[in-house]
């Protein structure tokens, strides 16, 4: 089994922001209809 070790940074992580487009047009629909589904659940309450 490999183990981390405590005293060495862990620098196998990819860089930050990543090179994929993360808001395509099919996430920000689907953003948009839980962010109404949210508000109606809010009225009700």
């Amino acid at each position: 089994m490999n183990f981390l070790d405590k005293t060495e940074p862990f620098n196998d992580l990819p860089q930050l922001p990543p090179k994929a487009d993360l808001e395509t047009k099919e996430i920000l629909i689907k953003t948009i209809t839980a962010s109404r589904a949210q508000a109606q659940l809010n009225v009700i309450l």
